[in-house]
């Protein structure tokens, strides 16, 4: 009788292993096929950074990471949408620190400066590159102009959304200048940093005496 009952489950017992295994198969496919969406990111992005748009090459990419024009075009039809992808990540990683910034233990005054001190700190980072490549193709391709609106839109929602926690009774106008006060000035110091050397002590003088104009600002319309 027990080899009866083992018999009859046999079938049910298979399928749940069949099961298990396609699930498996699938979640490592799934896992596989997200590094090297990620890999072919990190070679974009690379190449963006070396040479702007017109250096993200697919041939290059491929060989690069030892795939096929094809494949990539799997993953990203065009360069266009490459070139997005990458600075997609990055306003993702951006808004993942901005939101990681503030000590909810700290005045609310110490918590705004570290929003705009976090910002100011990707205008001098190695990837504001990218941006200053977008900024200076604004004027020649729709397409950069409506990546960088884009990008803008995303990260200033991102500041919106902390400026928030910290004075919730800000009005959504008095907000959306305060967002686009700390975001202009992100914008001047990555131009400024062409030349300056963003480590220096008058660089971040500067900086100081922007990130206090503007939490003065934004602390006297609270």
């Amino acid at each position: 009788m027990g080899s009866g009952r083992a018999e009859r489950a046999g079938p049910q017992s298979r399928q749940t292993r069949s099961a298990r295994s396609a699930t498996d198969t699938g979640e490592a496919a799934t896992n596989r096929g997200g590094r090297r969406r990620e890999r072919i990111l990190d070679v974009a992005k690379d190449l963006l950074l070396r040479g702007g748009p017109s250096a993200v090459v697919f041939r290059d990419i491929a060989a690069q990471i030892g795939t096929t024009h094809g494949n990539l075009q799997h993953y990203f039809p065009t360069r266009m949408d490459l070139v997005v992808a990458v600075c997609d990540r990055e306003v993702a990683r951006y808004t993942r620190t901005l939101q990681q910034v503030p000590s909810r233990r700290s005045s609310r005054i110490r918590r705004l400066r570290q929003i705009i001190d976090s910002g100011f700190g990707l205008s001098r980072s190695p990837d504001a590159l990218i941006w200053r490549v977008i900024v200076g193709m604004v004027d020649h391709s729709p397409e950069m102009r409506l990546l960088h609106r884009r990008e803008i839109d995303a990260y200033g929602a991102a500041l919106s959304g902390e400026l928030a926690l910290v004075y919730p009774e800000l009005s959504e106008s008095a907000r959306r200048q305060a967002v686009h006060l700390i975001q202009t000035a992100m914008q001047g110091l990555t131009l400024h940093y062409v030349h300056a050397d963003p480590d220096t002590v008058s660089s971040r003088a500067l900086e100081s005496r922007l990130a206090s104009a503007i939490v003065e600002l934004v602390d006297a319309g609270a």
